[in-house]
């Protein structure tokens, strides 16, 4: 077998930390309030997140580039970002219902 051949399943394992990562930091970016600072934010994700995946597949697939990295990288991105806001979503649901019952039993005890 060749060595680039046995080193697959860990250029695979890697581009999808890689790619879960990548998912993370764009969520970071979209986190501050004003347009600018989170336009900035999202261009420099976007470039980290480049030069993560070029550096993995430089030092760990000795620079081939193959579609199904791609499409694995790209693939765990947007994973992790459907499931950050699966998450998300039911967190704010949790909390809205909390809040909306302790409301509702100040209102049946007549406070």
């Amino acid at each position: 077998m060749l060595y680039e051949t046995q080193r697959q399943p860990i250029v695979l394992l890697s581009i999808i930390a890689a790619g879960l990562l990548c998912g993370v930091l764009f969520d970071l970016a979209k986190l501050p309030k004003h347009k600018l600072f989170k336009n900035i934010g999202v261009f420099f994700a976007v470039l980290l997140s480049f030069l993560v995946y070029y550096c993995i597949n430089l030092f760990l697939n000795y620079g081939e580039t193959r579609f199904y990295v791609i499409a694995l990288f790209v693939l765990f991105i947007c994973f992790e970002r459907f499931i950050s806001l699966k998450v998300v979503a039911l967190i704010k649901k949790r909390c809205y219902n909390n809040l909306y019952e302790k409301k509702g039993s100040r209102k049946r005890k007549g406070y």
